[in-house]
């Protein structure tokens, strides 16, 4: 039987970086009690957790909000929540990627701090969020959020002097609030306009979400996600697909040199050697 060369479910990092309150950890909860395995049959994209902690923390957060109507408490230290990117097609359901969502306090969101540094070394995307509320009705609001937007600029830099492939969110929080209000994804995009020139001078590949969670005390699921579910999976999906592509083109350019005759270019092996190296899981030939 010829050999079976299975593409492996790789592990990424993902920040969330923003200011103590600005709904880092609302966010992912909200996000998560939409998209969790209990929840759509019929969504062709969905999580599910790799740990029972990461779903007793979800869980936690989740009842504290059904219990009390109010959202919990500012994040004080560093939370990891990991999950599994899954997809369901005609072929069937497979694993597509495993991620670990770091949930960082606003405290520690600066580059002077050790531990902030190592997590953006080791890092394959990073959601940052903005107080959309704030956003429009505090002229300087920019210039509090300056150490978030600093924070993003400079893996921003980093991303783009080394040529990586690195996907960022920009979550507007608190849209729930504002959803009166007329144009507003005109106006906000106006107000968050320096943020974007400069992401776009740096040729970031980004994308811009409006989130608005509105709580439900009582209810089975006690927040609904009125908008930015899809930031989340968007972060997951181009991240994984980065890593797919590159992955694919070198084991296309391997295959390539040794159907032609060729030596393997010794970078490529060294490539692909990692690659396998690094993923046990990897199919073996029958």
């Amino acid at each position: 039987m010829a050999p079976q060369l299975a593409i492996p479910s790789k592990t990424f990092t993902l920040l969330s970086i923003g200011q103590r309150g600005v709904g880092k950890t609302v966010f992912l909860a909200g996000s998560c009690a939409h998209l969790l395995e209990r929840r759509d049959p019929s969504r062709p994209l969905w999580f599910e957790s790799r740990d029972g902690d990461s779903r007793k923390q979800i869980d936690k957060i989740l009842e504290y909000m059904a219990r009390t109507g109010e959202y919990p408490p500012a994040t004080a230290a560093v939370s990891t929540f990991q999950f599994s990117l899954k997809c369901r097609s005609a072929l069937g359901t497979r694993t597509l990627c495993h991620f670990r969502w770091q949930d960082i306090p606003g405290e520690i969101c600066h580059v002077l701090d050790p531990a902030f540094r190592q997590m953006i070394l080791t890092s394959h995307g990073c959601c940052a969020f903005l107080d959309a509320e704030a956003l429009l009705e505090r002229e300087g609001y920019l210039e509090e959020a300056a150490g978030v937007i600093e924070q993003v600029m400079l893996i921003a830099n980093l991303v783009a002097l080394n040529g990586l492939k690195y996907a960022f969110t920009l979550v507007l929080t608190k849209c729930d609030r504002l959803r009166s209000q007329p144009q507003l994804a005109v106006r906000l995009e106006e107000r968050l306009q320096p943020v974007l020139e400069q992401l776009q001078a740096l040729g970031c590949h980004y994308r811009v979400f409006q989130s608005g969670m509105i709580l439900r005390a009582g209810a089975p699921v006690p927040v609904e996600a009125t908008a930015g579910v899809d930031a989340l999976v968007w972060l997951v999906s181009e991240v994984n697909k980065a890593h797919r592509d590159r992955w694919t083109q070198t084991v296309g350019r391997w295959l390539a040199g040794l159907l032609g005759g060729g030596p393997v270019n010794q970078t490529e092996r060294g490539a692909l050697g990692a690659l396998l190296a690094s993923q046990p899981s990897a199919s073996k030939p029958h």
